[in-house]
């Protein structure tokens, strides 16, 4: 933060690890409770602790020596930028499909009701079943990235060229969108981290927060909320009053939510992890290359792996199968400490070549478009708790999906060099 450098993915790594791994994984073990109510063997204890800190420090050198020999001044050799145009034919293919899409959702009764509600809808017209959800998570992908990336692209936009503000085309597409995005991205059926890395995007795109201060000031605000709103933030989960409230109590303390709610499970998920591989040894590949075929439905491939917070679960004997499966975790339960290792490592490259696009644009400025990295690095940024807390099976379908429609979007800037 002191570097005044708009290191997002960076910096949102560390949060998310202070808050969901640091701050409730160690109320967790000194009062001797955790969300899934179960408990580990001092070694299996200590060994979710080593695998946390390994996943740490492969992280921590992937970050060091992407930017040890980084140059500020340098600029990318092909550079791709978003094309005007086709952000306005996405912008009028997601108003006219908009109608079509609410009505595969269940409607507008349906997508203001709940949660719950719209994975009725979807159960019962068969984009859902017990053994298959990829129907419907696919069409869930679709209607909430069409939109939120046809907004954010008009944004930058805006930003990059502020005489577009005043163009009729732009300025209908955009309310048109806003109106859009109320519907199929409101934040009473839509997925908290969806919500999240919306509003997260939008806040990142304001360039007056790249600064030290502005930075400092975006990481304590994204822990406050972390640590304190967001448990409440799923209150419209379930048709009745339900979500965290009911299950922790109305008037529960934060530290309660830590010790009783799945949401801050990340820590428990490891030791589960660990537990799982001591019972039943590495999967060796075997999750991560299902989270690789996300799309792939199960009708064709038949034993597809269900997701890894899915299998914890099981194993934990806990009712809820919607768990969590920490990156650490992802890495861990394939390949033990060495999968851990390399998946951090890996991730950490992902991380430095997002930032290092930020921090280029930063120093150079913008030259009236829109770089295509950027745009897909501010929603990265944005979407990255999502993929540290897991599973990676359930976080690949939005993230992938963004990554297309941003290449979809891109063309060659005229005149760059070969």
């Amino acid at each position: 933060m002191g570097a005044g450098q708009p290191r997002w993915s960076e910096l949102l790594f560390w949060s998310f690890s202070y808050v969901w791994l640091g701050v409730a994984g160690l109320a967790q073990v000194l009062s001797v409770r955790n969300p899934l109510f179960t408990s580990f063997s001092q070694d299996q204890q200590l060994t979710a602790s080593g695998v946390l800190l390994v996943g740490f420090v492969a992280f921590d050198i992937g970050i060091y020596f992407g930017f040890s020999r980084f140059r500020a001044d340098r600029k990318p050799l092909r550079p791709m930028a978003i094309s005007e145009t086709r952000v306005k034919i996405l912008a009028v293919l997601t108003l006219l499909f908009t109608p079509l899409l609410v009505s595969l959702l269940g409607g507008l009764g349906t997508l203001f009701s709940s949660r719950e509600a719209l994975t009725n809808s979807l159960s019962q017209s068969n984009l859902y079943s017990s053994g298959d959800t990829s129907a419907g998570g696919t069409l869930l992908a679709v209607a909430g990235v069409m939109p939120a990336v046809s907004l954010l692209a008009i944004l930058w936009i805006w930003k990059v060229k502020p005489t577009s503000r005043n163009r009729i085309d732009f300025i209908a597409l955009f309310a048109g969108l806003v109106v859009v995005n109320l519907i199929l991205n409101n934040p009473i059926s839509t997925p908290r981290f969806w919500i999240l890395t919306i509003l997260l995007a939008i806040v990142l795109s304001w360039t007056s927060l790249w600064s030290s201060r502005g930075l400092a000031g975006l990481v304590v605000a994204f822990v406050v909320v972390g640590l304190i709103a967001f448990p409440y933030l799923d209150a419209f989960r379930y048709d009745q009053v339900g979500g965290a409230a009911a299950t922790v109590g109305i008037g529960a303390r934060p530290v309660d939510f830590y010790l009783g709610k799945t949401d801050y499970g990340s820590f428990t998920d490891v030791g589960a992890t660990v537990r799982y591989v001591d019972r039943h040894g590495t999967l060796e590949g075997k999750q991560l290359s299902g989270a690789a075929l996300f799309w792939l439905p199960r009708s064709v491939w038949e034993s597809k792996p269900n997701n890894t917070a899915y299998i914890l679960a099981v194993d934990s004997n806990f009712p809820n199968l919607n768990l969590d499966s920490p990156l650490w975790a992802e890495g861990f339960v394939d390949f033990g400490w060495f999968g851990t290792w390399f998946l951090l490592l890996a991730f950490a490259l992902l991380v430095r070549r997002a930032d290092l696009t930020f921090v280029q644009w930063q120093h150079a400025g913008h030259s009236g478009y829109v770089p295509s990295g950027l745009l897909f690095s501010l929603i990265f940024a944005a979407y990255e708790s999502f993929l540290l807390r897991g599973s990676l099976l359930q976080a690949m379908s939005r993230i992938c999906l963004v990554a297309l429609v941003v290449l979809l979007l891109s063309t060659r800037v005229e005149g760059s060099p070969e």
